[in-house]
Protein backbone atom coordinates (compact mmCIF):
# COMPACT_ATOMS: atom_id res chain seq x y z
CA UNK A 1 0.00 0.00 0.00
CA UNK A 2 2.81 2.27 0.40
CA UNK A 3 3.87 2.16 -3.45
CA UNK A 4 0.65 3.04 -4.16
CA UNK A 5 0.61 6.22 -2.00
CA UNK A 6 3.99 7.16 -3.14
CA UNK A 7 3.07 6.74 -7.06
CA UNK A 8 0.09 8.76 -6.58
CA UNK A 9 0.82 11.45 -3.27
CA UNK A 10 4.32 11.69 -3.47
CA UNK A 11 6.00 15.39 -3.96
CA UNK A 12 6.99 16.06 -7.31
CA UNK A 13 10.59 17.06 -8.86
CA UNK A 14 11.95 20.68 -9.03
CA UNK A 15 11.41 19.99 -12.78
CA UNK A 16 7.31 19.81 -12.56
CA UNK A 17 7.78 23.76 -11.82
CA UNK A 18 7.47 24.48 -15.59
CA UNK A 19 3.62 23.87 -15.75
CA UNK A 20 2.67 26.86 -12.78
CA UNK A 21 5.04 28.32 -15.27
CA UNK A 22 3.05 27.75 -18.72
CA UNK A 23 0.12 27.93 -16.32
CA UNK A 24 0.79 31.47 -15.36
CA UNK A 25 1.80 32.47 -18.89
CA UNK A 26 -1.84 31.18 -20.36
CA UNK A 27 -3.86 33.09 -17.05
CA UNK A 28 -1.89 36.17 -17.82
CA UNK A 29 -2.60 35.87 -21.90
CA UNK A 30 -6.26 35.26 -20.80
CA UNK A 31 -6.29 38.11 -18.68
CA UNK A 32 -5.00 40.21 -21.02
CA UNK A 33 -7.58 39.32 -23.55
CA UNK A 34 -10.41 40.29 -21.47
CA UNK A 35 -8.86 43.29 -20.27
CA UNK A 36 -8.95 44.42 -24.07
CA UNK A 37 -12.19 43.14 -24.62
CA UNK A 38 -14.04 44.16 -22.17
CA UNK A 39 -12.58 47.80 -22.49
CA UNK A 40 -13.87 47.65 -26.37
CA UNK A 41 -17.13 46.41 -25.23
CA UNK A 42 -17.52 49.12 -22.19
CA UNK A 43 -16.75 51.72 -24.79
CA UNK A 44 -19.09 50.45 -27.24
CA UNK A 45 -21.55 50.35 -24.72
CA UNK A 46 -22.54 46.33 -24.11
CA UNK A 47 -21.07 46.29 -20.82
CA UNK A 48 -20.68 48.07 -17.68
CA UNK A 49 -17.32 48.91 -15.69
CA UNK A 50 -19.05 46.63 -12.99
CA UNK A 51 -20.04 43.87 -15.30
CA UNK A 52 -15.98 43.97 -16.44
CA UNK A 53 -14.13 44.68 -12.93
CA UNK A 54 -16.54 41.17 -12.12
CA UNK A 55 -15.73 39.69 -15.26
CA UNK A 56 -12.26 40.12 -14.69
CA UNK A 57 -11.40 39.03 -11.40
CA UNK A 58 -11.24 34.99 -11.99
CA UNK A 59 -8.75 35.19 -14.35
CA UNK A 60 -6.36 37.49 -12.21
CA UNK A 61 -7.13 35.63 -9.26
CA UNK A 62 -5.98 32.79 -11.47
CA UNK A 63 -3.13 34.33 -12.90
CA UNK A 64 -2.05 35.18 -9.50
CA UNK A 65 -2.12 31.99 -7.54
CA UNK A 66 -0.10 30.14 -10.41
CA UNK A 67 2.67 32.72 -10.27
CA UNK A 68 2.84 32.27 -6.58
CA UNK A 69 2.77 28.38 -6.77
CA UNK A 70 5.97 28.95 -9.79
CA UNK A 71 7.97 31.33 -7.26
CA UNK A 72 7.41 28.91 -4.22
CA UNK A 73 8.44 25.67 -6.24
CA UNK A 74 11.40 27.07 -7.49
CA UNK A 75 12.97 28.59 -4.30
CA UNK A 76 11.78 25.64 -1.82
CA UNK A 77 12.92 23.10 -4.65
Amino acid sequence: MESFEEAFFSPLGKEYCVLFYYSAIIAFIMLTVGVIGGVYHVMLGNMNLFALIISLVSPAILYLNNRLLYSMCVTMG
